[in-house]
């Protein structure tokens, strides 16, 4: 994955969402059980934005996981 694929796609979120900020997420399939994740983003938002829905959003999604019960 370069960047240059990343800034393409970006650029196609963009024109498709002109008024919207958005967060790409790019990795590899896997089987759920890899211990290391390979991941890539790109956005249009700040970064502490993107961290604070990142949080929002496993939070919300991890409610009943029990990896869940131990972060706060």
């Amino acid at each position: 994955m370069t960047s240059e694929t990343l800034n393409r796609a970006a650029a196609a979120a963009h024109k498709e969402l002109p008024d919207m900020g958005f967060i790409l997420i790019v990795t590899p399939f896997g089987d759920g059980e890899t211990a290391e994740v390979q991941a890539n983003y790109v956005s249009n938002c700040n970064r502490q934005d993107v961290v604070k829905i990142l949080k929002t959003l496993l939070f919300r999604w991890g409610i009943n996981e029990e990896w869940m019960r131990e972060a706060k």
